[in-house]
């Protein structure tokens, strides 16, 4: 998928140069009339910065470490440094822009394909939230424990689309880095028997 979208980019397919316009257009529009998101956007846009994953990444390294969940503590800590080095490894071979609004809402240097927010959002954390719910006792606090990490992952890449600096698929491009990924690392790290549960 992210190849795909890498190449329908760099072709400037019309059908989702057209999509990614009318849904940033819309979400736009939109931000504009509602302060708050742009609030919670802003929020979200820090927790994605490298500065602010990292303390999460070592947090939760810490505790499976602590709990004795070594292979889960080196998946999370492979995962957060190799997706966000792969997507900006893609950035400059699409060198694909920003999205530029008369009424900017936020503003970035870099360039736009894939979200590398959107890559940490999901390789951060969503991974983060799948490994430490592994530490809780039952079922369903532990489905609850992935459940919140995993939807503020993908909020963290949504916001990007409120504050109108990426496109979305943009956005869909740096969770599929991420979840590619962690799915690998995961394969290869954790043993096959297992699980949040078991190391």
């Amino acid at each position: 998928m992210v190849v795909v979208l890498a190449v329908l980019v760099e072709l400037a397919w019309p059908p989702l140069l057209r999509f990614d316009e009318s849904v940033d257009t819309a979400i736009h529009g939109w931000a504009l009339r509602t302060p708050w998101a742009v609030r919670v956007a802003l929020l979200l846009q820090t927790a994605g910065l490298l500065v602010v994953s990292a303390w999460v990444v070592l947090a939760t390294a810490v505790v499976l470490l602590v709990a004795r969940r070594w292979s889960w503590a080196l998946t999370v800590v492979v995962v957060a440094v190799l997706a966000p080095w792969i997507t900006s490894l893609i950035k400059p071979v699409v060198g694909r822009a920003r999205p530029v609004w008369e009424q900017a809402l936020g503003s970035e240097a870099s360039l736009s394909y894939p979200s590398g927010h959107a890559t940490a959002g999901i390789a951060v954390y969503a991974m983060c939230g799948l490994a430490l719910a592994g530490l809780v006792r039952t079922r369903t606090a532990a489905v609850t424990v992935a459940v919140v990490f995993g939807a503020f992952g993908v909020a963290t890449g949504i916001s990007r689309l409120v504050l109108g600096v990426h496109w979305p698929s943009d956005v869909v491009g740096g969770f599929g880095v991420a979840t590619a990924v962690a799915a690998a690392v995961v394969a290869l790290l954790v043993p096959p028997s297992g699980s949040a549960r078991h190391d």
